[in-house]
């Protein structure tokens, strides 16, 4: 069994760190099919001049870690009252995560581990928000299950992916996402509607947060079907 665990672990942290230039990239993906255009998306190709500048040293879990950074930063901002400030830091991160994602697509740095730091780094964001400042604007129940659900997710996918198997958002963890960014967005700005249309969106991210967790615990708990023949 520890001999399966290492095993698991190696897989989860191993890095592939062939074809680094992104040159060299584009050069072997045209002759291996790694790079299909379909793949890209127009926000790639935006981005593909800031990629092309960017040193290879600097990798996209480097960035997802920079965005956990700058959440925590946010939070802190807007406690204190910064909102200017705390707006811009989160534009900041949007365009991290942006970022971030299409560096692994244009070199082919995409990981297990960056698969998993990526909504990570999301979830550290607005649960981050929700604890410093959320307080007297949403239900402390709520925030708390809030947390409390996206700590589980987070642990849950990498449980999957440490077994191998598919650690991926589905469709109810993406709509509860934009929910709770709906959700942030409303506190930030807090005029009166808005936090009417934050608490509401915070709700109904819960339902979906709750559909998320089934969905990834039947890919968890499913058994493996056996080999025919």
């Amino acid at each position: 069994m520890e001999k399966s665990l290492c095993f698991c672990l190696q897989n989860f942290f191993i890095y592939d760190r062939t074809n680094e230039g992104l040159d060299n990239f584009a050069v072997s993906g045209a002759k291996e099919g790694v790079m299909e255009e379909k793949k890209l998306s127009w926000g790639d190709w935006l981005l593909n001049p800031i990629v092309k500048r960017t040193p290879l040293w600097i990798k996209p879990n480097h960035l997802s870690f920079a965005r956990m950074l700058v959440a925590l930063f946010v939070a802190v901002l807007l406690r204190v009252g910064s909102h200017f400030l705390g707006i811009l830091f989160i534009a900041f991160a949007v365009f991290l995560d942006a970022l971030d994602g299409a560096l692994a697509r244009w070199r082919g740095e995409q990981t297990k581990l960056g698969e998993w730091l990526d909504p990570c780094a999301d979830k550290v964001m607005v649960v981050g928000i929700l604890l410093t400042n959320g307080r007297g604007h949403f239900p402390f129940e709520l925030i708390i299950v809030t947390a409390s659900i996206e700590v589980i997710l987070a642990l849950g996918r990498l449980l999957a992916s440490l077994l191998g198997k598919s650690g991926k958002a589905n469709a109810f963890g993406k709509i509860k996402m934009w929910l709770q960014s709906t959700a942030v967005i409303g506190l930030v700005v807090g005029a009166g509607w808005t936090l009417d249309v934050a608490n509401i969106a915070l709700w109904v991210a819960l339902v979906f947060a709750v559909l998320s967790v089934v969905f990834h615990a039947r890919i968890l708990f499913a058994r493996s079907q056996p080999a025919v023949g």
